[in-house]
């Protein structure tokens, strides 16, 4: 591994809300503990009101001189934040974090040598999930590595690259010009717009992030409109019209979806992840029994499996 004196450097890009302070604090040292040593962390507080997050950090500031924190005036959301803390980032290289994960130490390092090495320009990985305990609730059995190629065929069906493992060169940022107000989908809508601009996307076979499942969080709350939006997006990708299509005509599409769907949706969808943990564990009764029960639940289901089976079968 290289010093810090002969390494690039590398942004880490975390936005920060309402977490729990011990999950603030675990995604801390899992980044100051990195065995690539050359990062800079910015960290975007988008909630100014939250004291005792704002002490948390600062307290980290004050320790480790590669921590940068700013505050915004008041909330802006994930994308405003995000894309201010692009602009302030020196590194050649941009990572992204969420503030209530953790990532393995030998996240960067790993991450890096191998964008490297395939010559790509954009690399992910897998997640072990992970619940508000910090418990491993899930953790893939088979994650091979994907090429660009196989990345492209299967990211037009359904957004594959999970956010909080991202790391890319500087410049993939810069001619997107960061990430556009897709609400709920900003990061699936950045992928495509990453491909459709020529840019190289690989996945690394071996997770490198727990990914911690809450219970209240924005993507659960609203994981159908989230699920109908990816697809519409998807759909606009393979019909090459994804970057001609406004924002504001996307976030337009499934406003008005009735609260007793929304709310099933997302009680069906638990069954299904909890089918695809209970399979993991040969659990094989069970889990086609909580399939059954998701599909009965909510039709929109069954539009996921198929997506699923989809990304599965295609190489």
């Amino acid at each position: 591994m290289p010093n810090k004196e002969q390494a690039d450097l590398v942004s880490i890009i975390m936005s920060v809300y309402n977490e729990e302070e011990n999950w603030l604090e675990e995604a801390f040292y899992s980044l100051l503990n990195q065995t690539y040593k050359n990062i800079e962390i910015i960290v975007i507080l988008d909630n100014p009101k939250n004291r005792k997050l704002n002490e948390i950090i600062k307290k980290f500031e004050r320790k480790n001189d590669n921590i940068r924190l700013v505050i915004n005036e008041k909330n802006l959301g994930l994308v405003k934040s995000l894309n201010k803390g692009i602009k302030i980032a020196q590194g050649e290289y941009i990572a992204r974090m969420d503030a209530d994960d953790v990532c393995k130490l030998d996240r960067i390092e790993q991450e890096i040598n191998f964008l490297k090495k395939e010559h790509v320009d954009f690399v992910f990985t897998d997640v072990i999930m992970i619940n508000e305990k910090s418990e491993i609730i899930s953790n893939p059995l088979f994650s091979p590595s994907l090429s660009p190629t196989e990345v492209e065929s299967k990211i037009r069906w359904n957004n594959i690259s999970t956010h909080p493992t991202w790391l890319m060169k500087r410049q993939v940022y810069e001619r997107l010009e960061g990430y556009r107000e897709i609400d709920f989908c900003e990061d699936y809508d950045f992928s495509l717009r990453s491909i459709a601009n020529g840019f190289q996307i690989a996945k690394i076979g071996n997770p490198m992030v727990y990914y911690r499942l809450r219970k209240n969080s924005i993507s659960r709350s609203y994981a159908l409109e989230q699920f109908l939006k990816s697809r519409y997006l998807a759909k606009k990708f393979r019909k090459k019209k994804l970057l001609i299509e406004e924002p504001h005509k996307i976030n337009q599409k499934y406003f008005n979806l009735l609260e007793k769907d929304k709310s099933k949706f997302l009680l069906a969808w638990n069954y299904f992840i909890e089918s695809k943990v209970d399979f993991k564990e040969k659990r094989y009764k069970q889990s086609l029994l909580k399939v059954i029960k998701s599909f009965l639940k909510s039709r929109y289901i069954i539009l996921l499996a198929l997506d699923s089976f989809m990304n599965t079968i295609i190489k």
